[in-house]
């Protein structure tokens, strides 16, 4: 069982992710109104500093669908500025000094910043509990599902057991690693005290 700060920590991180999910539909909510109305971001990236003001420089013909897409807005401005609130909060936890170590480690993995390390600390708990890389995956449900019963065997997808979130987490990173590593940014600012091996990573 973790222990009750631990469990504290749990519950806003995942707290945290309602929230993306609940930002992501009052998003969709907002761009649906606007292709019902022909209206298309005239550039690629979406929801950027410029995406908003463009939102903003929209404007209607009847009051009724002016105050339905303000609310739209508005619900995505607060959920932002939630989001920001509890992201630096996140932060600021990371850095005790009983999980910044496990942290510090996670975040020399692609794909891995300091929230998605503190949310994979507080989801996986008692890291010595896995003796091979296979019981974490196992326990995270990212193994394929096999039924055999005599010479019969089926396969299918992967189980999905365990926390979702934390598997969500770890599908995500593992697609920054589809790509050719470089030495970014994130290389070079890496903590001195992070040992070598585990700098290593970021490259392989």
């Amino acid at each position: 069982m973790p222990a009750v700060e631990m469990e504290a920590v749990r519950d806003l991180v995942r707290s945290r992710a309602h929230l993306r999910d609940d930002l992501a539909r009052a998003r969709q909510r907002v761009s649906k109104m606007l292709l019902r109305y022909g209206r298309v971001y005239p550039k690629k990236t979406c929801w950027t500093k410029q995406h908003r003001v463009w939102l903003g420089e929209q404007r209607w013909q009847h009051p009724a669908s002016e105050l339905a897409y303000l609310d739209y807005l508005a619900a995505v401005d607060g959920l932002v500025a939630r989001r920001a609130a509890i992201d630096e909060r996140l932060s600021r936890i990371a850095q005790d000094p009983s999980l910044w170590p496990t942290v510090a480690r996670l975040r020399c993995f692609r794909g891995v910043d300091t929230l998605t390390a503190l949310a994979l600390v507080v989801e996986v708990g008692d890291w010595s509990r896995f003796r091979r890389p296979a019981q974490l995956s196992s326990w995270r449900g990212l193994v394929p599902w096999l039924s055999q019963s005599g010479e019969s065997l089926s396969r299918g997808g992967i189980t999905k057991t365990g926390s979702q979130h934390a598997r969500r987490l770890l599908v995500e990173s593992a697609w920054h690693y589809m790509g050719v590593p470089r030495i970014g940014g994130t290389l070079c600012l890496m903590p001195r005290r992070v040992s070598s091996r585990a700098r290593a990573r970021l490259l392989v």
